[in-house]
């Protein structure tokens, strides 16, 4: 595919769990472009998340003869400015802590509310908080259980959504 030609032929995203691609779409991200300008477009009329605004099969291979000109270093080269978003990744910022939810081993739960934007339309999450100078022992259970978390994907299993790794 177009993406796995610009991607060294990895397909993106591909190493994600279920549930990091699905907030990766939910979100709205995007995948880092190419340093071409002329493809970087393309791919991101591609990737519009409206399927009724993608170009046609036609247009793509159209637009793609029309970039043969181009080296391929620079076809395929991804633009070092673009930021990569790691839709599992939250800042502590973010979260404004709405009630305490009770205590688990690992230490307190709470509801929060993820709000980036900070417009009122933020995401309702529960925020497992690791205990205050724990053991190695302890912290390493508990990326065991993030590990664990992140391969589930059922709609009646709490679903794992990132982590926040800030003090």
């Amino acid at each position: 595919t177009l993406l796995e030609i610009c991607f060294d032929a990895d397909v993106p995203l591909k190493e994600r769990a279920p549930s990091e691609k699905e907030r990766f779409y939910e979100k709205k991200h995007r995948l880092p472009e190419p340093s071409c300008r002329e493809l970087a477009t393309l791919i991101c009329q591609c990737l519009n998340y409206s399927p009724g605004e993608r170009p046609s099969f036609r247009t793509i291979l159209r637009d793609l003869t029309q970039l043969q000109p181009h080296a391929l270093v620079d076809v395929t080269a991804v633009n070092p400015d673009f930021p990569v978003s790691d839709p599992t990744v939250f800042q502590k910022r973010y979260l404004k802590k709405i009630r305490g939810l009770g205590e688990g081993h690992f230490g307190r739960v709470s509801l929060c509310c993820y709000d980036p934007t900070n417009d009122g339309t933020g995401e309702m999450v529960a925020v497992k908080s690791l205990k205050a100078g724990c053991s190695q022992q302890l912290l390493s259970s508990w990326s065991r259980e993030i590990q664990i978390l992140k391969t589930l994907y059922h709609e009646n299993i709490v679903k794992y959504k990132g982590c926040c790794s800030d003090q």
